[in-house]
């Protein structure tokens, strides 16, 4: 049987792409638990999406959300040809990105985290941060230029770390919904909707056997 595991440099993806996630996946959590009272925003070329809980423009978290999911979902269960082009795609369009912002609006990459009292200016390391990554995958891809005829069994661990994330929604809709906004339970629940980025990776993480 191939060797299903990824990897150093798709594990370093895998970790840049569950990083990302959390930007995407924390905002959408909050606008759809929280409701009116949780004010987002994100800008893409240039352009602005915001709102204060579920709005039109909480398409683009759905969107990026999805996407994000799925590619670590096929970079360790399934790496096909579909993998490669939308890892090539993904990363492509969000280095372009970082370079038009940091070109032409770098506050616009300032993260601000009420909550916890997080205000982050990531300035122009970003550029480098989203161009090497990009050139990574890129590197990835050439590499390995035949998609990698796997198998990957879905063993009991997976299952338990799953249930495991999943369960933890009930809990963060409580903490988000009735908690004091800006106050512990809010930091909580914040805590643990992040935590949920890497607990679905540690989820889908190939395993030798049954636990």
């Amino acid at each position: 049987m191939p060797e299903t595991r990824p990897d150093r440099i798709l594990k370093l993806l895998v970790f840049w792409i569950t990083y990302l996630l959390v930007f995407s996946w924390l905002p959408l959590v909050r606008a759809v638990f929280d409701g009116p009272t949780y004010q987002w925003g994100t800008t893409h070329f240039g352009r602005m999406f915001h709102g204060a809980g579920v709005t039109p423009d909480a398409l683009l978290l759905v969107c990026k959300t999805g996407l994000l999911v799925t590619l670590v979902w096929l970079a360790l269960r399934h790496r096909g040809q579909l993998f490669r082009v939308l890892l090539l795609a993904w990363s492509a369009i969000y280095a372009a990105d970082a370079i038009y912002l940091t070109v032409t609006a770098p506050e616009s990459l300032e993260f601000h985290g009420d909550t916890l009292g997080i205000h982050l200016n990531l300035g122009p390391a970003v550029i480098t941060a989203f161009v090497g990554f990009a050139a990574l995958a890129l590197f990835w891809v050439v590499r390995r230029s035949r998609p990698e005829p796997i198998i990957v069994p879905w063993q009991p661990a997976n299952s338990k770390i799953l249930w495991a994330c999943l369960l933890l929604l009930p809990l963060q809709f409580v903490l988000l919904r009735f908690g004091e906004p800006h106050g512990t339970t809010d930091a909580i629940g914040v805590l643990l909707t992040i935590a949920q980025c890497p607990l679905f990776t540690a989820a889908l993480f190939p395993r030798r056997g049954p636990a």
